[in-house]
């Protein structure tokens, strides 16, 4: 009898081989939760095990576009090599399942991070810069606006977290 979760890692299987990928690692449902976890390669685990086998290892928080997720890592690959390592969980977000991905970048120089940031944009994969300290610039879709206005009401001295919130013309000059 066939079940689920093997019509699952058949369907898997196939796309691997499909786009020349590789299962690095697979934990059979019966062994879950016992010694070593999937969920040890998960979120951010992904960049702690690169950190183990490489220095000068960084990361991006990425959204790739459901229908264009191959389409835009030949983008990167062919841009940048491996310079880029992909690590993709699904996420739902209002519903829909939608392709996220923490890659593992080799860190040269903090221009060439913001090379690899400003060229996804251009290719419509959205960052979440987790290398910035300013509130709204890494990413989350923050409604800056809004979260000037709120600050404005709570904090009209700003004494609470001076220079985490960007100005207006800062907003702007990020948003090009």
């Amino acid at each position: 009898m066939v079940t689920r979760i093997h019509k699952s890692v058949h369907l898997l299987d196939c796309l691997a081989d499909k786009y020349d990928g590789d299962i690095g690692y697979t934990i059979p449902a019966e062994n879950y939760q016992k010694g070593l976890k999937l969920s040890d390669f998960t979120w951010n685990h992904a960049t702690l095990w690169a950190h183990k086998h490489g220095d000068n290892l960084t990361y991006l928080q990425a959204r790739f576009q459901t229908d264009r997720i191959f389409e835009q890592m030949a983008d990167l690959r062919s841009k940048f090599g491996d310079e880029i390592q992909f690590h993709f969980e699904y996420i739902k977000i209002q519903g829909e399942i939608v392709p996220a991905s923490l890659p593992v970048v080799k860190y040269q120089s903090k221009e060439r991070l913001y090379e690899i940031i400003r060229f996804c944009k251009t290719i419509e994969v959205e960052i979440n810069d987790p290398h910035t300290y300013i509130l709204g610039f890494g990413g989350y879709n923050m409604r800056m606006k809004e979260l000037l206005k709120r600050k404005e009401l709570n904090d009209p001295y700003n004494l609470l977290n001076p220079g985490k919130l960007p100005t207006a013309k800062e907003v702007q000059e990020f948003q090009l």
